[in-house]
């Protein structure tokens, strides 16, 4: 007798077997979520808000960091990582929505950190607008920054988890508004759901190369940015009534800190996660 995936029962016997007797051996929480000796890339890794959580984070964890943004102040949250943790962390200004800027990281990340064990796609935003008062232009721009970066940096960085044999995880940010429709973003939402997408399906195909590919979807973020916004309501009318909007449909009525968002991130790059696969993890209190 044989089952659907063309196993005999005794092979499948002995496969559960092997799973069982593994995990009664698997190491404690605390050993899985260390990330020492594995490097990790982290896009918008400058930004003010979830790019900087995700740095301290896995530093935090251990992990040695790369840091890609298009700004020179990433060097800035670079510094402030080295003086709080014993991490070796790089940095590079490039624009990874261009195979070169893609190709600058990955180059950098092995020949200073040795591997690229970890990618994070965190780089996106800039999606409000009218569609049919925006110019071509301006949507294509939104795709680059939101769908494109995370297909180029995927395709490399996969490319070099499988060949480099030890596997490696990728962590997509996505977004709810991939399926929570918000006024005036609509081609932001339309790249977060490619995100979510793309995640489930290169699951599919790198499971058995040792890849773990993963997404999180948060919601409203509290940050500097934010902050900046509501402190200016006159200049930013729009924001304002999109934040307010979304925290009225927040379970806990207030917006997620980066950290906390960061959080699930580690454990998702980490060999805690080792069973998840092609999964969007919602980090959003609960919106609806």
């Amino acid at each position: 007798m044989d089952s659907d995936s063309g196993m005999t029962v005794s092979a499948l016997g002995a496969t559960f077997r092997e799973v069982v007797e593994n995990g009664r051996g698997r190491a404690g929480l605390v050993q899985l979520l260390d990330l020492s000796g594995r490097a990790a890339i982290i896009t918008g890794g400058g930004g003010p808000g979830l790019g900087r959580g995700c740095a301290d984070r896995l530093a935090r964890q251990g992990a040695s960091v790369l840091l890609a943004d298009v700004s020179d102040q990433v060097e800035d949250v670079a510094m402030a990582l080295r003086r709080s943790y014993d991490v070796p962390v790089v940095t590079v200004v490039a624009d990874v929505t261009s195979d070169h800027g893609v190709q600058q990281v990955m180059l950098r990340c092995r020949e200073e950190l040795g591997s690229v064990d970890i990618l994070v796609n965190n780089v996106g935003g800039g999606g409000s607008g009218v569609f049919v008062e925006q110019s071509m232009e301006e949507v294509l721009a939104i795709v680059d920054r939101n769908l494109v970066a995370a297909l180029r940096c995927t395709h490399a960085a996969a490319r070099i988890m499988v060949a480099q044999s030890t596997g490696g995880a990728i962590v997509n940010v996505a977004s709810t508004g991939a399926y929570l429709a918000w006024t005036g973003t609509p081609i932001y939402g339309a790249c977060k759901a490619a995100i979510i997408s793309l995640t489930a399906n290169l699951a599919q195909q790198l499971a058995g190369k040792g890849v773990r590919v993963n997404a999180i979807s948060p919601g409203t973020l509290a940050s500097d940015r934010s902050i900046s916004v509501l402190e200016h309501p006159d200049q930013y009318p729009e924001y304002v009534e999109a934040i307010a909007r979304s925290v009225e449909r927040i379970i806990t009525r207030r917006p997620a800190t980066a950290e906390e968002i960061a959080d699930v991130v580690v454990f998702l790059a980490s060999d805690a996660a080792s069973g998840i696969h092609g999964v969007n993890w919602e980090v959003a209190g609960g919106m609806a």
